[in-house]
């Protein structure tokens, strides 16, 4: 619920999606070796079931969920580079989320890499570890995905299901030129206003924060001013991968993204109530970085 800025209202609402993909390529990196490739995803999204959690009743939003997700390739087909935008249309609950991962050194990404995560049934696959989630073939380009969402406590995935989808592959296309990738500038030598940050939520545990430090390494796709606020904590990294809902994009015939941590620095900066968050390397190199809108 957070993650669609829903945090007003309890959990347990119903969503709806029909979303539709297609391939895309970009022209405009001006960091990059070549041309970033990657898929658009684009389509309606309906919530029922919402409670208010200060008030009675339930609600209703139609919304529309644009998310757009590039990854540069060496010679050797490593990923170099990878950027994420998740733009969330939902009136007033609206909100855009920018990430971008700097892979150093580059990230080996056979496309079988997930193969070992289900074994086979006698009606498809299921998962061998993590949220129960079970693939079924309905027609030859027609996969049903249904199961779990990570960390869940009372879902079995048959009986308690929390996610059913159907996915329909079709012929490849010809990609799409996009040209909106995020620039992310270094602004270390702007003084910015050191108090408590808070726009990015808990963001910050999934990288095991320590110490706060004052030495800011702070990167951003906006423009700070003095006014806004900015901490900093030290991070040693224990190679805790962070790879959001990969198992579920595999299932679906989607790529995925993921992110080892290792020693550095997290920035984070409020704007209003936006806000940047920045993963710097032990050589003050960006590595990670996020953004909220």
């Amino acid at each position: 619920m957070d993650s669609l800025g829903l945090d007003d209202f309890k959990p347990g609402a119903t969503a709806e999606v029909n979303l539709e993909v297609w391939p895309i390529e970009s022209e405009m990196c001006t960091i990059c070796q070549s041309k970033p490739t990657g898929i658009m995803i684009q389509g309606d999204v309906n919530v029922t079931n919402l409670n208010p959690i200060d008030s009675g009743g339930t609600i209703r939003i139609e919304g529309k969920l644009n998310v757009t997700h590039f990854q540069e390739f060496d010679v050797n087909s490593m990923i170099l580079r990878e950027w994420l935008m998740i733009d969330w249309d939902l009136a007033e609950f609206s909100t855009q989320w920018d990430v971008f991962i700097e892979h150093d050194p580059p990230k080996w990404a056979p496309s079988n890499r997930y193969d070992a995560s289900y074994i086979t049934t006698e009606s498809g696959s299921t998962s061998r570890a993590g949220p129960v989630i079970n693939i079924e073939r309905l027609l030859s380009n027609v996969v049903n995905v249904q199961g779990c969402l990570p960390n869940s406590m009372n879902c079995d995935g048959e009986n308690r299901q929390e996610l059913n989808l159907n996915s329909t592959f079709v012929e490849p296309r010809e990609p799409t030129l996009i040209y909106d990738l995020k620039e992310w500038n270094d602004y270390s030598q702007l003084e910015i206003n050191e108090s408590n940050t808070s726009n990015l939520g808990g963001l910050r545990d999934l990288f095991g924060i320590e110490d706060k430090i004052t030495a800011h390494q702070p990167f951003c796709s906006m423009e700070p001013v003095n006014e806004n606020k900015i901490q900093s904590w030290s991070i040693h990294g224990d190679s805790t991968i962070i790879a959001p809902m990969n198992i579920w994009l595999t299932a679906i015939g989607l790529p995925s993204s993921s992110f080892a941590t290792t020693n550095g620095v997290w920035t984070e900066i409020d704007i209003g109530d936006k806000g940047c968050g920045a993963f710097t390397d032990t050589s003050g190199e960006l590595i990670l970085a996020i953004s909220k809108q």
